[in-house]
């Protein structure tokens, strides 16, 4: 399950938290992958995408 760490608590955004589950389906339509790593909680995460190139 994802979080908002403390460093981002002041910045204030809307939306429906559906997001990461849109751009997975939209990469995976194009046969792609999204994936997150993380050195552990309170550290942030980075979330790599992973696309084809064209023509392959």
């Amino acid at each position: 399950m994802a979080k908002r760490g403390a460093e981002a608590s002041h910045y204030h955004t809307e939306g429906a938290g559906v997001g990461l589950y849109v751009a997975r389906q939209l990469i995976e339509a194009h046969h792609g992958r999204v994936w997150a790593e993380s050195e552990g909680e309170g550290k942030g995460s980075t979330f790599l995408v992973e696309l084809a190139e064209w023509g392959e």
